[in-house]
């Protein structure tokens, strides 16, 4: 291996992974209000530990192109203004040659991009819902608050005032509908407050609808009030928690993909959660890698001055193409191959059309 691969690869790799750990701080730091709230419904350690690290898969697919984008163009920048790039030419190394050890990284990194988003960022999704819905240990009190994604209470009415971390709370007014009749059920609790794995309610009411299967033209009501009541707190919130949850195609590894899009396929599905589309973009966020790099290096050349400030224009412009491709892709679940060819074809144009400019400052027309 030539002494300038080993140099430009070394430079290359620092400001990747300087740039990766930025990425990773930004995504803690945006995901602190999804883990205080597992951090409210879990009291183990480990399980809050797991759910924060499941988080930064999420990111990567996505922060390593940009991350290869970032230290392709500061690399040839430095090569530029340091006139080290002058000299490697002069010295008769082709600019094919300075770029063979960036592209050599670029498919490598790909390569471990397409594993992350093909492998891990699917298990962690999985791991990340199997540690909501059935490694917590649920406090039903958190449970009965409002935008609680883990209650199965649905269309109905809940009051409550928390207090004290969740460890108590006062006046629950709970209205719900009856599933056995159209009329609906209130529960009315006048403090709430877990002690000992128990959940404590005092002065409570409860009104309900009894059917009795006649035609007549009145409610048949039952009203019980009770002073105290003491109930095992993980048999209410197993009674309030989702009991279930789905799998959808981003939580799936690739074979199970590649096996869903066969059979839809056979079965000539139309479904929007479709596998091929899912498996088009992995592929996208593989190839980036390798995209955002090539760009990088191709406008980070600064052949001359008055360039310059064009050239990073257009960086912005084909990064901005590329990354758009991404979101206007999930508008089209509706028509596949659209959806598909939104994923691809923008990498695919971006690329030729840096080859062309690549190919102009080798010539010296740029």
């Amino acid at each position: 291996m030539p002494i300038f691969w080993k140099y430009l690869s070394k430079q290359y790799l620092k400001i990747f992974f300087l740039s990766i750990l930025s990425f990773i701080s930004i995504l803690l730091v945006t995901r602190l209000k999804e883990i205080a709230s597992f951090a409210t419904l879990s009291n183990n350690i480990i399980n809050i530990f797991l759910f924060t690290l499941y988080q930064i898969p999420f990111i990567l697919p996505i922060a390593i192109s940009i991350s290869c984008l970032i230290s392709s163009v500061l690399l040839f920048q430095k090569l530029s203004s340091l006139n080290e790039l002058t000299a490697l030419r002069a010295s008769g190394i082709s600019l094919k040659s300075i770029l063979a050890p960036l592209l050599i990284l670029a498919m490598l990194l790909s390569f471990f991009n397409f594993l992350i988003a093909s492998e891990l960022t699917p298990k962690c999704r999985f791991k990340t819902k199997e540690l909501l819905y059935e490694k917590t240990s649920i406090n039903p009190i958190v449970l009965l608050q409002k935008k609680q994604k883990l209650s199965n209470i649905k269309n109905s009415y809940i009051e409550i005032d928390v207090k004290h971390g969740d460890k108590k709370a006062n006046n629950l007014i709970l209205i719900t509908p009856n599933k056995s009749s159209s009329r609906l059920s209130l529960i009315y609790a006048n403090s709430l407050e877990l002690k000992n794995k128990n959940l404590i309610a005092n002065e409570v009411t409860f009104i309900s609808y009894l059917d009795n299967n006649q035609n007549n033209n009145f409610d048949n009501l039952i009203i019980e009030n009770q002073k105290k009541m003491i109930t095992n707190a993980n048999s209410i919130s197993g009674f309030i928690k989702s009991k279930s949850w789905a799998m959808n195609t981003r939580s799936l590894p690739i074979r199970m993909l590649l096996l869903k899009s066969k059979h839809e396929a056979k079965l000539n599905k139309k479904n929007i959660d479709r596998a091929d589309i899912e498996i088009a973009k992995r592929i996208a966020f593989a190839l980036s890698a390798f995209s955002f790099t090539f760009i990088g290096a191709s406008f980070g050349i600064q052949a001359n001055r008055s360039n310059s400030k064009k050239s990073i224009i257009l960086l912005c412009i084909l990064t901005l193409i590329i990354l758009s491709s991404f979101t206007l892709s999930k508008s089209f679940k509706q028509k596949p191959m659209l959806s598909m060819l939104s994923y691809i074809l923008p990498q695919i144009m971006v690329l030729i059309f840096t080859a062309f400019r690549l190919k102009k400052i080798s010539r010296g027309e740029i």
